[in-house]
């Protein structure tokens, strides 16, 4: 809903308003594929991914984990932010954005693990 409110009205500088209607395959409307195009999302591309992923040879943990990571999917203190949560902040460096690069590779304390 933010991507479509972000979309500037018309202006009679740009020319005469039109109307497209974005079809399917199937030549008739899709809300799916409506949505694909908002969110410049290529199916074919995720697809790639998403098998890469899993085929890969390691232990089935460690797949699910790395398919967390690729779809930013962990629950850092951003992602609870968004959800309405609490405070997006790393708890530990206190001003920082805890995000997943945050987590994973940025806090001081991912790196006395690491």
């Amino acid at each position: 809903m933010e991507k479509i409110a972000s979309i500037l009205p018309p202006e009679d500088e740009e020319g005469a308003d039109s109307c497209n209607i974005i079809v399917a395959d199937a030549g008739q409307f899709s809300i799916a594929a409506m949505y694909q195009i908002l969110c410049n999302f290529q199916p074919s591309d995720d697809r790639t991914n998403w098998k890469e992923i899993w085929n890969l040879k390691v232990p089935e943990r460690v797949r699910h984990f790395i398919w967390i990571l690729h779809y930013d999917r962990l629950l850092t203190n951003y992602n609870k932010s968004r959800m309405g949560l609490g405070s997006s902040m790393c708890g530990y460096c206190c001003n920082v954005v805890e995000d997943t690069l945050h987590v994973m590779r940025d806090c001081p304390l991912a790196c006395l693990f690491g």
